[in-house]
């Protein structure tokens, strides 16, 4: 027995190793950083606000339409888009909706039902949601874009103070969603990569998009960061 669980120990290794050859390797990235803007010294910095307000950070204060939108001034091969927060609500509270609480857009729609480009966003609004519903597609939403339910809805902690982060990276044409718990969640390069490459983000939206014009009532906002990632 013993040495049959050896056995299957070095064909699982072995088969692992096929599984990964012939793919080439992860490039190295540098990073530079495009903005970096502290909320809770009460300014958007370069960003555009509608509605909310600053205490502490930038509060989503209803659920019409609140947001901040951050321009790159050009779209963005590969980058992260990093955000810290709290909450005071409940994110998937009734009437259920969809919240695209923080999201990159290739175009200024920000909205998939009028975007042709790329898209990646997190949604929140219903307990099917999980922690969030990730969404992305290196073209416009036909109905065979990823799409992931991830985390637990426990990951919302409701006492706003608690300070959590996510992490919307993409590179090498793949969407990857980092949780609060810092687990990863990857678009698989099958769906991502090669044909439809997610490639081209330009612009960061924290609160709402206009393509439901909802947004997460009661979500403080912290700290947005927004990097690109050069090979």
């Amino acid at each position: 027995m013993r040495a049959l669980a050896v056995l299957l120990v070095v064909g699982c290794s072995h088969l692992s190793q096929l599984e990964h050859a012939g793919q080439p390797p992860e490039p190295s990235y540098r990073e530079q950083v495009v903005l970096d803007v502290d909320l809770t010294a009460g300014t958007a910095g370069p960003g555009v606000v509608t509605g909310g307000r600053f205490e502490g950070g930038w509060r989503v204060t209803s659920r019409k339409g609140e947001r901040i939108v951050f321009d790159a001034g050009r779209p963005l091969a590969n980058g992260y888009l990093e955000v810290r927060y709290t909450m005071s609500k409940p994110p998937h509270a009734p009437p259920p909706a969809k919240i695209e609480w923080v999201g990159l857009y290739e175009e200024a729609s920000l909205s998939q039902a009028a975007s042709s480009g790329d898209i990646f966003y997190a949604r929140a609004g219903d307990p099917e949601y999980k922690f969030s519903r990730v969404k992305a597609y290196g073209r416009k939403f036909d109905k065979n874009e990823w799409e992931n339910d991830v985390g637990t809805a426990d990951q919302w902690v409701l006492d706003d103070r608690t300070e959590r982060t996510v992490r919307l990276e993409w590179k090498g044409g793949r969407a990857i969603f980092i949780d609060p718990s810092g687990k990863h969640h990857a678009c698989s390069r099958k769906l991502c990569t090669p044909q439809f490459p997610i490639d081209r983000l330009r612009y960061a939206v924290i609160g709402s998009d206009r393509y439901t014009d909802v947004s997460l009532e009661g979500i403080r906002f912290l700290r947005v960061k927004l990097v690109e990632l050069l090979p």
